[in-house]
């Protein structure tokens, strides 16, 4: 089923890893572009929808990754890219990028969701001029963390708490949670930078910024289409990005 597809991103040696291994070999073994193995430890090949090598690009993970989930979600499917990982694995760097600010398509190094961003709002500028205004996009973002088992509003100033609820028509939603129109990859990454400072932190042996929460980045993509009937047609898809503890 192609619905669900899973990735894996070899992360290159870091600096303490090579003085204390004096190696550059890495433990995972690509054998094709979608199958590795850990000769150290197993003797089975393990296969994945795409793997991306130690000098895969920022914009190579895009191409696999992203692009599809975007494309999927204009169409009015729901979409979410889930990163999974030991603590130092490379999570932060493959959503988010080298740089805590938003830098635009000149930055190589931006990550998965500037990327998004920046192709979903392409994407949408580019319906609504082939449609020559029958065509209406409204996109919303929320931003939650989810730590010790309770749901906090990472765009709200005092950081309060949400109700995971069940409705007949809605089905599962985050009930009260802050909800920003936003109209560009600016303004989408604004939200996220701004959502990003308030996580519950930790200090960790690997890595000292890294997060102990799970935090999910809900955007909600809306079109308003004018039918030649005189009705109007309106989709929604939600695009979810996550970062697991």
């Amino acid at each position: 089923m192609d619905n669900i597809q899973v990735f894996m991103r070899i992360r290159p040696l870091s600096e303490d890893e090579y003085k204390r291994d004096r190696t550059t070999e890495s433990a995972v073994r690509m054998l094709t572009d979608s199958t590795v193995s850990i000769p150290s430890q197993r003797t089975e090949n393990f296969t994945f929808d795409f793997v991306g090598a130690e000098d895969c690009t920022q914009e190579e993970v895009f191409e696999a990754v992203g692009k599809r989930a975007v494309e999927q979600c204009m169409q009015g499917y729901n979409g979410t890219i889930f990163a999974y990982g030991q603590t130092g694995s490379g999570k932060t760097f493959t959503m988010q990028g080298a740089r805590d600010e938003f830098t635009g398509p000149d930055d190589e190094l931006r990550g998965l969701i500037p990327r998004c961003f920046e192709h979903l709002f392409t994407r949408i500028a580019e319906e609504e001029a082939r449609y020559n205004g029958r065509v209406k996009y409204l996109c919303k973002a929320s931003y939650i963390e989810i730590y010790n088992e309770t749901i906090y509003d990472l765009l709200d100033p005092l950081i309060r708490t949400c109700a995971l609820r069940e409705d007949i028509k809605k089905g599962i939603f985050i009930d009260n949670v802050t909800e920003e129109t936003v109209q560009d990859p600016n303004e989408a990454y604004s939200v996220f930078v701004r959502g990003t400072t308030s996580r519950h932190v930790s200090a960790t042996s690997m890595n000292r910024e890294s997060s102990r929460s799970h935090s999910v980045l809900m955007l909600i993509i809306q079109s308003l289409t004018q039918m030649d009937t005189g009705l109007t047609e309106i989709r929604e898809s939600k695009f979810n990005l996550v970062d697991l503890a």
